[in-house]
């Protein structure tokens, strides 16, 4: 017999969950970082543009994290190389993970709105993928 068991088949990411999980991310981290703007003196007019900044521009950060990553010089490079991956994917999780206590309050609301059984009210990720 040749079967194989759905745990041999290599998992596919499910992309259209998977940013429907890390949009929500983005746009409660702009949220958040707005009211940290306005405390700090931001003008409220540049600061209620923030979650949709941060909705906009957390695609191209993944993809640019996705690019670096696949550079010639970086691959298999030394502990230089692997600082500057390190410190990229460090950045952009603490830019995204502030917004995580207001989607883990969805989550807990509401289950069905988010693709996922479980959400930690913190998550340290870059990216969350879903698989199928």
């Amino acid at each position: 017999m040749n079967q194989s068991s759905s745990q041999d088949r290599p998992k596919k990411v499910e992309w259209s969950s998977t940013l429907w999980l890390n949009l929500p991310r983005a746009f409660c981290a702009g949220i958040i970082w707005s009211i940290v703007g306005i405390i700090s003196g931001l003008s409220l007019s540049s600061a209620l543009l923030l979650p949709f900044g941060l909705l906009i521009a957390y695609i191209p950060l993944i993809l640019t994290y996705a690019i670096i990553e696949k550079m010639p010089f970086l691959v298999g490079g030394g502990f230089l190389a692997q600082f500057v991956l390190a410190a990229y994917q460090a950045s952009v999780s603490l830019i995204v993970a502030v917004g995580d206590p207001f989607v883990y309050g969805i989550h807990y609301l509401k289950p069905s709105l988010l693709p996922v059984k479980t959400f930690s009210i913190i998550n340290f990720k870059m990216c969350i993928f879903i698989f199928s």
